[in-house]
């Protein structure tokens, strides 16, 4: 796990994210069940909000992808867009052809 973790962190597994991701899915099986209140409103389990480093109250970052939704710390979203936009026609080329 350390491994995975420092490759992460050095940007080693940036063209691999699916995998990483799925890895992450797969090694930590954290789910939960939550309803879903009248207005649309759901709450994030403590441990999730943990995870995120997000307070009780404080915000998130809802993001649509493609198969799946993301929660995401609204600062860290930033980050990785600041860092992922630059290649984004790079990444579309590639997949187009």
């Amino acid at each position: 796990m350390e491994l995975i973790r420092q490759k992460v962190q050095m940007g080693r597994l940036d063209t691999r994210l699916s995998d990483v991701q799925r890895f992450g899915r797969l090694l930590s099986s954290r789910f939960r069940t939550v309803p879903v209140a009248q207005r649309g409103r759901i709450v994030i389990p403590e441990g999730f909000r943990e995870f995120l480093a997000v307070e009780a109250g404080g915000e998130v970052m809802v993001v649509g992808a493609a198969v799946c939704v993301e929660i995401w710390h609204p600062e860290h979203w930033k980050k990785y867009l600041e860092k992922a936009m630059p290649r984004f026609a790079r990444l579309y080329e590639s997949l187009a052809q």
